[in-house]
């Protein structure tokens, strides 16, 4: 280390917390990994999943199985069939705190899914921009009351400062617009990691994370659910949270919705729903 580079951290370590965060961020928000390095990350993910398909650990999500399962699937019934389900499944409560960002309340899932596409799409980089990334937070965890219960204080700047920026500097880093291509989403997912953003942090949060990329980016990337899953026949535990079995669904996603001229958004619906086992006639 240099003598310039020790003076350097002597001063950055007596900056006050919330300084050292936004330095943090900053810091992180500046390295660019070359093209290079995502070849060699992508060449690893193609070696795991061959070494995983030879034990029989993984199968390969069928596509003419998945055309199958929506043979006959009603699609003018498909947000009847949602809502319905979500219903069942979620503890949405159009009074939570974490939708404070929203001056009129939504009352159901597909009104704040309609409200998150909307301010998404406007990158909002004011300090009130975390307070929509809790709302989707909220959208995307509601059904399950332990992980909600933890947005709040992954959130909090008194318990884990300099969320709120490490946000803004995500936002300023992600291109406006991407292509439908798995190596680039692939490694969007994983810088978001480099983040540190409670919520999307974690390398098995690729539900999350594919959920904030999907508000972005809403005709490229699916939600990455469980019960999506399901319905194409991945029962693999904890598959939700493989890069490799993402890697495996995007094309999936993609070649049903060009199959069906739907939005990807919808093709995730009736995935879901049919993960659920309902008919939707």
């Amino acid at each position: 280390m240099s003598g310039e580079t020790k003076h350097v951290q002597e001063l950055a370590l007596k900056l006050p917390i919330i300084e050292k965060a936004r330095l943090v961020v900053r810091l992180l928000a500046s390295i660019d990994q070359p093209d290079s390095s995502t070849d060699k990350l992508w060449k690893k993910e193609v070696e795991c999943r061959i070494e995983a398909h030879k034990a029989g650990k993984m199968k390969s999500i069928s596509f003419r199985k998945v055309l199958a399962k929506l043979q006959g699937f009603s699609w003018p019934s498909l947000n009847k069939c949602y809502d319905a389900q979500c219903a069942k499944n979620t503890r949405f409560n159009p009074e939570s705190d974490h939708l404070r960002y929203f001056d009129t309340p939504p009352q159901c899932d597909r009104d704040l899914y309609e409200l998150l596409i909307d301010h998404f799409c406007i990158r909002d980089k004011r300090p009130s921009m975390i307070n929509l990334f809790e709302a989707m937070l909220y959208w995307k965890l509601n059904s399950n009351s332990a992980a909600t219960s933890n947005i709040q204080d992954w959130l909090d700047p008194n318990i884990h400062p300099g969320q709120s920026d490490r946000l803004t500097f995500l936002l300023d880093k992600l291109p406006l617009n991407i292509e439908r291509d798995v190596k680039t989403i692939i490694k969007i997912v994983r810088q978001i990691g480099d983040y540190k953003i409670y919520g999307m942090k974690s390398e098995t949060a690729l539900p999350v994370r594919t959920t904030f990329l999907h508000f972005l980016y809403p005709d490229v990337v699916p939600i990455f659910d469980k019960m999506v899953l399901r319905a194409v026949e991945v029962m693999t535990p904890h598959a939700n949270q493989s890069i490799v079995v993402l890697g495996d669904y995007l094309p999936i996603a993609w070649k049903l919705a060009e199959q069906y001229d739907k939005t990807v958004r919808m093709i995730d619906m009736a995935l879901w729903v049919i993960g659920h086992g309902i008919v939707c006639k």
